[in-house]
Parts: structure tokens; sequence; C-alpha cells
């Protein structure tokens, strides 16, 4: 890149988004050349903004800003393409922060800035992507990802401040810091942006502040129209998700949702069509199982669930729990590892995934007696997954279960949530356990709709992955 050329990027941020390469669908481009107008307004809006934080001489533009996007609208991406930007060309060593909702939206951001670099080699001369913090290795000017969960922020004196997905923090003390904290620099921009969120908050009273305010800039899509999102991506989200859950991810709809049964009830009673555990028949294997492993607290769960290869639904096989309780508070392994060699025997059982947690000596020694061992990590990601299958599998009757109670009381425990922008799921511990049964059941129903789809070619495989223990 010429000097010239590098000269007007670092002056001007629209040059910078001219010549900056990002990840698409059809490989790398130029941003520029992919920006839909909405984006391109919110970053014009900004400009002159970021400008002044970089130390150019610009009285114009905003200082405050407040963008409201559905899910899937390029939040976190184009945070790291302005940040990447008055960290690179600042003409003054800079303090950013950074504020995420919790460390996994805070790593996404922290990645977004990481691909950019490594698409851009030009950029990956002067920024380095560290753990919890981007540093500009000439200049020394960084940017801290905090969660909103840190203690305070009363003492920083920031240059800008970024505010990721404001609707998931979960109390407003960092807000009430970072706000003040704002308003010790002059120059100091503070961009907030996020999807729409519930109206009985903290949150949404801040935001109807900020929507009459001057001083703001605030902008707000109207549902989902983002280019590269298809219909048909749209339609399955609204099949899967209740109509609330909808309305505020991709509807951008500010709503009155509260948590919601992750299955409903009449999805579930129309799910019992089996009298009582299945004897195995090979004509509904493959059988593939989910593991959650408690020795003390909670209670060890094995669900093992037939892909039934020969039939349009999967079949619940066998419910296994063990409750410390009745071995004096101490789960006994051997008792769990006696039963479930007998299930893998009887079942030709094609492996057992299981969340590692708590596991790893039962894992090690179904493992060394010839059981097939599989680790899933539970993650954000995951849970989302796990919970959009169930509903989907209900739904649209693709699983048989016979009335094991233990599951059941446990599947109408667990309720829908959302956290961090993402669907997952919530599991209260009671007398009973913390939902172990529905845990297991929840991994093997989907490693089991996974695999039954790579045997027969029906969707994607993303929903489980799985390493050999």
């Amino acid at each position: 890149m010429d000097g010239h050329l590098l000269h007007l990027i670092s002056r001007y941020p629209h040059r910078f988004r001219e010549h900056i390469v990002v990840d698409t669908d059809s490989g790398p481009r130029a941003l520029d050349s992919v920006l839909d107008d909405w984006q391109r307004s919110d970053f014009v809006a900004l400009d002159a903004g970021w400008r002044r934080v970089a130390g150019q001489a610009t009285t114009s533009g905003y200082t405050r800003a407040w963008l409201e996007r559905p899910r899937g609208h390029s939040k976190t991406s184009d945070l790291a393409v302005s940040a990447a930007w008055v960290l690179a060309f600042s003409q003054r060593r800079l303090v950013g922060i950074a504020a995420a909702a919790d460390r996994e939206q805070g790593r996404l951001l922290r990645d977004a800035v990481s691909r950019l670099v490594a698409l851009n080699p030009w950029l990956a001369k002067t920024l380095d992507v560290q753990q919890n913090r981007v540093l500009n290795v000439r200049t020394g000017s960084e940017l801290q990802i905090i969660t909103s969960d840190a203690n305070s922020a009363y003492g920083l004196l920031p240059d800008f401040l970024i505010c990721d997905e404001v609707t998931h923090w979960r109390s407003r003390d960092l807000w009430d810091s970072l706000l003040s904290a704002a308003a010790k620099r002059s120059h100091c921009l503070m961009l907030c942006i996020l999807n729409s969120g519930f109206v009985d908050t903290w949150q949404f009273k801040t935001r109807e502040a900020i929507r009459t305010d001057p001083s703001w800039y605030f902008s707000r899509l109207d549902g989902p129209c983002a280019s590269w999102i298809t219909q048909d991506r749209l339609e399955e989200q609204k099949r899967l998700l209740p109509g609330f859950q909808y309305s505020r991810l991709w509807g951008n709809e500010w709503t009155c949702g509260t948590d919601s049964p992750l299955i409903t009830e009449s999805d579930l009673c129309a799910a019992i069509n089996i009298d009582e555990p299945m004897s195995f028949d090979p004509q509904y294997g493959p059988y593939l199982g989910g593991l959650d492993v408690g020795t003390r607290h909670d209670r060890t769960a094995l669900v093992v669930i037939g892909m039934n290869l020969r039939g349009p639904r999967l079949r619940l096989a066998a419910v296994r729990s063990w409750n410390p309780a009745k071995y004096g508070g101490t789960l006994p392994l051997s008792v769990v590892e006696r039963d479930i060699l007998e299930i893998a025997h009887n079942s030709q059982l094609h492996g057992i995934a299981y969340d590692p947690q708590d596991a790893t000596m039962l894992v090690e020694r179904l493992t060394a007696r010839g059981v097939p061992m599989y680790r899933y990590p539970w993650s954000a990601q995951k849970k989302e997954r796990m919970a959009l299958y169930a509903i989907e599998s209900f739904h649209h009757s693709k699983i048989d279960l016979y009335p094991d109670d233990d599951l059941l009381r446990d599947l109408r425990r667990t309720t829908l949530v959302e956290r961090a922008g993402r669907v997952t799921f919530s599991q209260p511990r009671d007398e009973h356990g913390h939902c172990d049964t529905a845990s297991a059941f929840l991994m093997a129903l989907v490693w089991a709709r996974c695999t039954r789809a790579d045997y027969l070619g029906e969707l994607d495989t993303d929903g489980l992955t799985v390493e050999a223990a």
C-alpha cells in the first residue's frame, strides 16, 4: 500500500472502509463493496466523531450513538471495523473500553478484530489482538474488553466507549459508571449497539430518554433487512422460536416476553406415543446416548435415543437416573458404570456424548471397557442449537417418547430464555436435582438428529461437535 493511500486511510474512516477486506459468504471482499445502505448511514453519521477521538480537528458529528439492529445484522463486525480504524490511526495514544454482556460476547468482538487483522496484513503490522485487549504496538493505544459484571468503571478515563448488547447487561451499575466516565473527556465517543429487549427494564427506560435526546444519534431498524439474510432462514426462525422471541430477536421489537417452557405442554403430550422403554430392537438403531454426571448435589442421568433410520421419527429408548441421596449422599461410580455397561451391551450403543464437567473418572472407566465416549463441552452456541433442535423436534413430531416420570418432570421445568443475544435454556435446581435427565436428553437428541441427518443426507450437521474421549 503506497504512502499517499495510507495517509488518506489514516485521515478518513470511509477510505478505510473502501480498502479493508472482510470475510463474507462469497469470500474476502472490500467492506465498502458489500455494505447495505443502513450500515453505510450509521458509519457516516459517526465518522466525524471517530475522527475527533483520533485527534483530528473537527467539531461536527456525534459523540453519542444508540444503534438498534435485529439479530444477524453485523453489530459486532461493524464495531470491530470502527475500533480497528481508530486504534490503528489515532494521532495520540488512546484508551478505549468495550463492555459486553459476558466473556463470550466480549470474545466475539475480539475475534472480529482478529479476523480483520488476519485478512489485512498491512493492519497486522500495527494491531496485536490479545486475550482481553487489542493493542497498537507502535503508539500504545489499546482497547480493553470488559464484561457487564465488572465491579466498577468509575476510575476509567476513556477516549471511546463501546457498549455491546446492552439489552443483556445484568445490571445498570456498569452503564452508570461508563456514562459518567464518557463525560470526563469532551472528545469521548460512546457507542451503544444492541438488539431490542424488554419494556419492563432499565434498558428500555434509558433507551426512551436517549431516543428524544438531540445530542444522541439514534438509529433503529424496523425488522430484518440485511441483504445476506435469506427468507428461508427467517422462515426457519419463525417456525422454531416462540412468537414474542421472534418479534424481539428478528423483528427488533421491544416486548413484554418472559421465560416460557422450552417444550410446550401440548407438544410434549403429543410426543408420548410409546408405552414403555424399548428392547433395543435393531430396526430402531443405531442408538446414541447423552450423559450428564453428578455425584453429590445432582443426579447422574443417561438418556438413549434410537435414530430409527427406517422411520420418520427418533424414538426414546431408555432413561436412567442415579440419585446420590440413595447412596448416603455420594454416588458410587461403580453403580453407574455397571448399569451403562449393561445398556451398551444390550443395545450395541453407537456412543455416548457427555458434558466433561465432573465426568473425567467415569469416562475413563467406560472408555477402558470399550464404550465409545465423546466430549460435548457446553457453550452458548451449543446450548442454543440444543434448544432450537428440541423445539423443532417436538413441534414437528420428530421424536416419540414413552412416559418416563423423571424425564417429563425435568423437561417441564426447563425454560427457554435469552442471554447475550442467544436463545438458550434454564434448568433450575430443586429437590429432584438440576433437570439432569433433560440435560442428558437434549445432548442425545441433538446428536441423534445430526447423526441421522448425516446418514440420510437430510440437513446440516453442525449441531453437535464431539471429540472422542
